[in-house]
Order: structure tokens, then C-alpha cells, then sequence
């Protein structure tokens, strides 16, 4: 009895030191598999039990922190002599409650700790080592992902299930991207169902439940920052793919852009996708945040992709924009073979959810426009899309101080027709179209292109005869102001072929055909020309100082008539400012040609294309604000003032208007003022001088100041004169003894005597001033050489 009962003793004691020993060996050796894969794990305590193993407050994480787990007790189904005749292959279901997960997502550590993990991870079997047949659990799980602008992605009551039959099932409460900023994402429930195969997991199914997207809308900005953090994340995903696959992935997944976030898609859908498997978002809603507050501009969407045979998927979706709309899309997918076909019906939809497609312009308001239609899809390789059908844009606008002072509203248009849309360029291939505004339609074709280093505009317009009401009403209202008043009968047609782009502006191209069968009906009071029949005033606002006033017109004592102006006057006029004057209707499209490819080349508004009739009206009708709208003003008064006005009227009133200086307005207050005589004895030399200075003549007003002519301009006057002899405007007389009268050109300030009376030798080309143009004029003028402005020669 007493070697029995100290044999007992000696094996209870033995027994207790073992279950005491026990706890901290299994700990040394969690610690010791841990670190040999370049982790840290710490365990708070262990239960050892006949029945199980629990470990409670289990901290694993990276040597620099870049990935830190938590769980309040990770809970196995073995016990004590399970693991001691089993091993860890006696597990048969592991449990973890309270886990939270966070990880720095662009630390250098995570990258090589995930690295490692991939290549030292043990081998799907079914031995004690692997992991086949053994049940995973997780629940009450949070999960934040971090980046350098904070949390990037908040998962919160998270549950995971790995069943002993390879089934995976993931649920969650809210996750959240980008959570707090004013663009995110916010899905109230997830819930996914994925299968181990021996290529990895499976997807079979996915739903996503109240899913809410916000942004901010922000003027001048191509992307918002969330965007630009996916795209930044997902370049560091296929980094870490390639360092794992050790340069397998080729060049082309280096690129955050869209190309390798569409090919990444492709992969995950071509391979991952279980045949059946059923992809859901339910009750998605898009939320647009201005400094005025919030609007939902998307509700109620339900979008669904169903993995086909052979490969394929269906997409389909409906979606309420809101105030009566509706979004739907049914289509099928084949991403092995690049190819997918259906159809998009939009009716209302919100005009923002296109905007980042679209070139950078100064929308105004695009929650209240609307897009309706509908689309046939086809895809033609990785990222190139065929586009046939209609699409109605409704309330439109457009808000810059360069279009107008005040928005451009209430724009309506129609297209229809054939295009090939590629994202990933930005390009736009239009094989044909047309465009309605109102009851106008033009005809298009070309291509677009706006991806961020360049643009390229290449269309062809054209605009079948139409009634002139119509095409003129197909101009916005806002753009207009008084000026829709104008009412026309006839009909106008036209073609414009343009070509710009921005790698190469010399090589910009503009034609330009109008067949102008219009007739002018009523005018509105603002371009009432009989005033200018009569003594009126004419009021000029200056860009600094107070407006400048005079009292003009036929029978005072500042209106010259033409016939009272010197001859060569007008024709240096008429060369420096606009040679083809007495042939164009208002308008030279060489000109504006020219002026294109300078203002593109310079970046901003340098050179203008305005003829003597387009100066006129922005002298006597419109305010000197460089602004499309009005730019859009004085074409249609200039056209007006063509079909009005016979152009000797046309040129007396613009000579008798235009600024020459300082408060110096009109030809008899410029001939006098520089000169001190009449208009009719201006000379060549005073004549060439005179329209030498029209471009900026308040800053040539210098020369007057000075009492003299500088040699760099007296040389600019000279080429100009010999430029006038060499086109037939003056004799051969006229440009030497204008040249040589150049040399003494002297100026008339106040105070000094009347000036001797000149006999000026030469004479010009005859002037066509008479009912009708005279052939003689036309014959003896020739084509003219590009003026001064076009070409800097003089």
C-alpha cells in the first residue's frame, strides 16, 4: 500500500506539472511558427481542457506594424489528449470571437509579409499539416485597411464560416470606403458564398445590400480623390502580384490605370466565377454633396451578374434616378473572347453619373440635366465599345465667364447614330450621327479624343437645308439675349470641316460652306440701323475710366462722308484691316483659319479673324467683352448688317466710329488730331501710319506723345506701303513718295500753326462706291496677300 500510494502521488504530481507545463509550451510554440513566417504573436492566457483549447487575448502583427489581428479567444474542438495522440491534425474546427484586424495597406513590411506568406504557405492537403476538411469560424470581426489619407475601408460585424466542406461564407454589417470624406462608399450588408477548389476559392454568389455612393462635386478637378486611391491600391496589388509570381505578370499590369483595373476584372470574372454563380448589389443609391448641401440623383438600383456557360455572363439592372426616371440594362458578356452584346434603356437618368467620361467642361448644375434613350452595346475588343442608337439630353448648361456672364441654361439636344466609344483613350469615333436641337439637325462624323496629355477634334458638320427659323433657333436663348428677337423666311444649309489637334496645330484645317437662302423679317430694336441715318450718339464703355460719348452721324459736324475721305486712307484701311472687304458677305474663313492655329498655339485669345463689318458691330451694338456669347451676338448682327446695308454705308459708318487714340474717335477727329488737316488731304505716308495703328492705337498713341516715330515702326510702315504698291492699291508714284514722306513725318499738337497745304503725288486703285461692285475694281485688286494680322510681317 505504501509503494502504491506513493506511486499515485508521484503520478498526480507528475500530472499537474505537466497540465501546468502545458499552457506556456503551446504558447512558445504558436510564437515559434509565427515568427518563422515574420510575425509576432503574443497569447494572454491559455485553457487547456479534456475537451478543448481556448487562447484568450491573441495579438498577431507584423514586426513594423503594418498588419495587426486581435481576438478576444480563438476556441478549437480538441482537447487535451486529442492533441496529444492527433496533433494539430486532431483539429476539426477553430473559432475566433472579437476580432479586429487592422493594416497600413502601402507599408513596404505588408508587401514582403505577404510575399513570404504566399511562398512559405502550407499545401491544400488533407494531412496533419493542411488545412482540408477543418472548419473556420469568425465572428464579431472589424477590419480597417489604413493608407497615408487615413482609413480607407471599415468593415464592421463581420462573420466568417469555412465549412469542413469547403464551402466559405462571408457576412457583414456596414463596410465602409474612404468612411467620413465627402467621397466614399457605404453598403449596409454583405453577404457571399465562396468554394474551395484546388485553384483557390470560388465565388458562387455575392450580394451587397443598401449600398450608398457619395461625392463631392468639385469644379476643375478630372478625379476624385477616392478614384485616385483605388487606382493607387490597385497598383499596389499587382505589385505585390508580381514580386509573388517573380516577374510573370506582364508590363501592362504595372499600370494603375483603367486598362489594368478592366483586364484584373476580366481575370477575376473568367476564372473565379462558379458557373451559376450569382453576383447582386440591391438598393444602391448614388448621393451628390455641394456646398448648398445634399441630393440622391440615383435610387433603388439593383444590378446582377450570372455566371453562364462557355464563359459568359449576364449583366442586368434597373435603377430610379429620381423625379420619374429610370435606368435598366440587360446584356451578355464574354470575356475570353472580348466580345459582349446587349442593350441600355435610360429614361431621366442623372447627367453627373456620365460626367467622368466626358471632356472637362464647365458644367453648371448637372444634377438638374437629364439623359433619356436608348443604346445597343457591342464590345470589339478589351476596351473599345460600338455604340447604335438615341440619346436625348435635357435642361443642359454651361456656366464660364468665357461663354457668358451669366449661365447658359435650358440646352436641349438629340443624337442618334452609329459610334466606337474607347475609355481607356478617351476616344470617340463617330461613324455617323446626327445632332437635333429643336427642329434643326446636323449630320456628323469624325473623331474625338481627350485623354490628358493632348485633344484631337476631327469632324465634318453638315446642316441640310432648313428653315432659317429653325437653325437659328437652335441657338441658345441665353447666348442670344435681345438678339432672338430676330425673325427670319427662307431656308440655309451649310457644311464646317474641322480638324485640331493639339500635338501638331500647324496642321489645323477649317472649311467653311454656307448657302444662305435667309431673309430678315423683324429685327429687334437693339439692331435698328436707320439711326445711322440721322445724328445719334455713340457711346463707347472704356475698359478703365468713364464711358467716352460723341455725337456722330450724317449732318454733324464730326460725320465725314466717304466721298470726303482720302482715297488712300481707305485702301490702307482696307489692306491692313480687311483686304477682301467689297467681296466676302462679313465673313473670311481664311482668316479665322489663321487666327485658330495662333490662339491654340498660344494657349489663350491672341489674334482675332474680324472683318471691317464684324469691328463695326462690335463697335456700334455690343459691349467689348471677350465672350462666346458675344462672339455668337456679333456674328448674326454682323450677318444682319451685310444683308441691311450696302457696303459703302457699311464702310463711312466704321470709319467714322473707330477709336484711334485716347477719346479720339471717328476719321476727321483722328486727321486732325495726328495731322492737323482734313480727312480728304491725307497722304500715303499719313494714311499708312494711320491704319498701321488700328490694332492697339492707345498704345501707339506713344509716338504722338513723343512728337516722333520710331525706326522699328517707320520700317513696319514701309513694308506696309510697299505691301499696298505690291497689290495694286497705290501706283508706283504713291508708295516712293510715301515712303519718302515717311522719313519727315512729323505730328500736329495743339497750338501749333496749320500745317502748309501738301499736293501728294500718286493715286490709288479706282473704289467700287456705286450701286453695284464694279468689275474693274475687282480686276485691278486681284486676290489679296494676307493682311498685317495674319501673317506679323509688317
Amino acid at each position: 500500500m505504501g509503494v502504491a500510494a506513493a506511486a499515485a502521488a508521484v503520478c498526480v504530481l507528475g500530472a499537474a506539472g505537466w497540465w501546468l507545463w502545458l499552457p506556456s509550451s503551446i504558447r512558445g510554440r504558436i510564437e515559434e511558427a509565427a515568427a518563422a513566417r515574420g510575425l509576432r504573436v503574443t497569447v494572454g492566457s491559455v485553457d487547456v481542457s479534456f475537451a478543448s483549447l481556448v487562447l484568450h487575448d491573441l495579438e498577431v502583427g507584423a514586426e513594423d506594424d503594418s498588419f495587426r489581428l486581435l481576438a478576444s479567444t480563438a476556441a478549437t474542438d480538441a482537447g487535451l489528449w486529442d492533441l496529444v495522440l492527433g496533433g494539430t491534425g486532431a483539429v476539426r474546427e477553430l473559432t475566433l470571437r472579437g476580432v479586429g484586424v487592422d493594416v497600413e495597406l502601402e507599408s513596404p513590411g505588408l508587401v514582403q509579409m505577404l510575399a513570404r506568406l504566399r511562398r512559405d504557405g502550407p499545401e491544400d492537403s488533407s494531412g496533419d499539416s493542411g488545412s482540408g476538411g477543418r472548419a473556420v469560424r469568425i465572428q464579431d470581426l472589424t477590419v480597417g485597411l489604413r493608407d497615408r489619407e487615413g482609413v480607407f475601408l471599415r468593415v464592421e460585424g463581420g462573420r466568417i464560416a469555412l465549412g469542413s466542406d469547403g464551402i466559405l461564407r462571408v457576412a457583414s454589417g456596414p463596410v465602409e470606403v474612404a468612411p467620413g470624406e465627402d467621397d466614399g462608399v457605404r453598403v449596409e450588408q454583405v453577404s457571399a458564398r465562396f468554394r474551395r477548389t484546388g485553384g483557390g476559392l470560388e465565388i458562387s454568389a455575392f450580394t451587397a445590400e443598401g449600398v450608398a455612393l457619395r461625392y463631392l462635386e468639385r469644379e476643375g478637378e478630372a478625379e476624385s480623390p477616392l478614384w485616385a486611391r483605388a487606382r493607387r491600391h490597385v497598383h499596389l496589388l499587382e505589385s505585390q502580384r508580381e514580386e509573388s509570381s517573380r516577374g510573370r505578370s506582364s508590363g501592362a499590369n504595372r499600370e494603375a490605370g483603367l486598362g489594368a483595373m478592366i483586364g484584373r476584372a476580366r481575370e477575376v470574372l473568367g476564372s473565379r466565377l462558379a458557373a451559376g454563380a450569382v453576383l447582386r448589389v440591391e438598393n444602391l443609391s448614388v448621393v451628390s454633396s455641394t456646398e448648398g448641401g445634399s441630393r440622391t440623383v440615383l435610387r433603388q438600383l439593383e444590378a446582377e451578374v450570372r455566371a453562364l456557360e462557355e464563359g459568359k455572363f449576364r449583366l442586368t439592372g434597373t435603377g430610379r434616378p429620381g423625379r420619374g426616371g429610370r435606368v435598366g440594362w440587360r446584356m451578355v458578356v464574354s470575356p475570353d473572347e472580348l466580345r459582349a452584346e446587349g442593350r441600355l434603356d435610360l429614361q431621366r437618368l442623372p447627367f453627373v453619373l456620365i460626367i467622368p467620361f466626358l471632356p472637362d467642361l464647365p458644367w453648371h448644375e448637372p444634377e438638374d440635366t437629364r439623359l433619356s434613350g436608348e443604346l445597343s452595346i457591342e464590345g470589339r475588343g478589351a476596351t473599345r465599345v460600338h455604340l447604335d442608337g438615341e440619346l436625348a439630353i435635357d435642361n443642359l448648361a454651361l456656366s464660364s465667364a468665357r461663354i457668358a456672364p451669366h449661365p447658359v441654361r435650358r440646352i436641349a439636344l438629340e443624337l442618334a447614330g452609329q459610334a466606337d466609344w474607347d475609355p481607356s483613350t478617351r476616344r470617340l469615333d463617330v461613324s455617323s450621327a446626327t445632332v437635333g436641337v429643336g427642329e434643326a439637325r446636323v449630320s456628323l462624323s469624325g473623331a474625338l479624343e481627350w485623354p490628358a496629355d493632348h485633344y484631337l477634334i476631327d469632324v465634318r458638320a453638315t446642316l441640310p437645308p432648313t428653315d432659317c427659323d429653325s437653325a437659328i433657333g437652335a441657338i441658345p436663348a441665353d447666348l442670344l439675349a435681345e438678339l432672338g428677337a430676330f425673325t427670319f423666311s427662307g431656308r440655309i444649309g451649310g457644311r464646317v470641316e474641322a480638324h485640331i489637334d493639339s500635338r501638331n496645330f500647324d496642321a489645323t484645317s477649317l472649311a467653311i460652306h454656307i448657302a444662305d437662302g435667309c431673309r430678315f423679317e423683324t429685327a429687334p430694336a437693339l439692331a435698328d440701323v436707320r439711326r445711322f441715318d440721322a445724328p445719334f450718339r455713340h457711346r463707347v464703355v472704356e475698359p478703365e475710366g468713364p464711358p467716352f460719348e460723341m455725337e456722330t452721324g450724317p449732318g454733324t459736324a464730326s460725320w465725314v462722308p466717304i466721298r470726303e475721305i482720302s482715297p488712300f486712307f481707305i485702301h490702307a484701311v482696307l489692306g491692313h484691316e480687311d483686304g477682301g472687304f467689297f467681296r466676302h458677305s462679313g465673313f473670311s474663313t481664311a482668316s479665322i483659319e489663321q487666327a485658330l492655329i495662333r490662339n491654340l498655339r498660344a494657349g489663350r485669345y491672341v489674334y482675332g479673324a474680324s472683318t471691317i463689318t464684324m469691328q463695326l458691330v462690335k463697335n456700334v451694338f455690343l459691349h467689348r467683352e471677350k465672350t462666346l456669347a458675344r462672339k455668337v451676338q456679333e456674328v448674326l448682327l454682323t450677318w444682319w448688317v451685310e444683308n441691311v446695308m450696302p457696303k459703302e454705308q457699311i464702310l463711312e459708318l466704321y470709319l467714322n466710329v473707330i477709336e484711334y487714340g485716347p477719346a479720339v474717335y471717328g476719321i476727321r477727329h483722328a486727321a486732325e488730331h495726328y495731322f492737323g488737316v482734313a480727312p480728304a488731304h491725307l497722304g500715303p505716308a499719313e494714311s499708312a501710319y494711320l491704319a498701321s495703328i488700328l490694332p492697339n492705337p492707345k498704345a501707339y498713341h506713344s509716338h504722338w506723345v513723343e512728337d516722333g516715330v520710331p525706326e522699328r515702326f517707320k520700317r513696319r510702315v514701309a513694308r506696309f506701303l510697299q505691301s499696298l504698291g505690291a497689290r495694286e492699291r497705290y501706283d508706283a508714284e504713291a508708295v516712293a513718295y510715301g515712303l519718302e514722306r515717311l522719313q519727315s513725318l512729323d505730328f500736329h499738337h495743339p497750338g501749333d500753326p496749320p500745317p502748309a497745304p501738301r499736293e501728294h503725288r500718286g493715286a490709288t486703285a479706282p473704289l467700287p462706291f456705286g450701286p453695284s461692285l464694279d468689275r474693274q475694281w475687282e480686276e485691278a485688286l486681284g486676290p489679296d496677300a494676307p493682311t498685317e494680322e495674319e501673317t506679323g510681317e509688317f
